[in-house]
């Protein structure tokens, strides 16, 4: 399955999903396989590759955004959350 493919698959999966949560009662054994066929779809997507990079307007390389960790109460820690 190409990409674009298996994108459409997770966002049709994704749609399912929607609809099955809007039912009541709920169909859990429905929920439960649509939701094991969205993680296997993720991971097929994200698992074991890079992220791609995106290239800033003038095709150069991407900014680098500083990230911090923020905790509980909303303050900074020294530590970035991105080495």
């Amino acid at each position: 399955m190409d990409l674009e493919q298996l994108t459409g698959r997770y966002r049709r999966l994704k749609g399912e999903l929607a609809a099955a949560y809007g039912v009541q009662p709920w169909p859990a054994g429905r929920i439960d396989r649509l939701a094991q066929e969205i993680a296997e779809a993720e991971q097929a997507l994200f698992g074991g590759k890079a992220k791609p990079q995106r290239a800033s307007r003038d095709g150069s390389q991407p900014a680098q955004v500083e990230r911090h960790r923020i905790t509980p109460f909303g303050q900074r820690t020294a530590e970035p959350a991105v080495k």
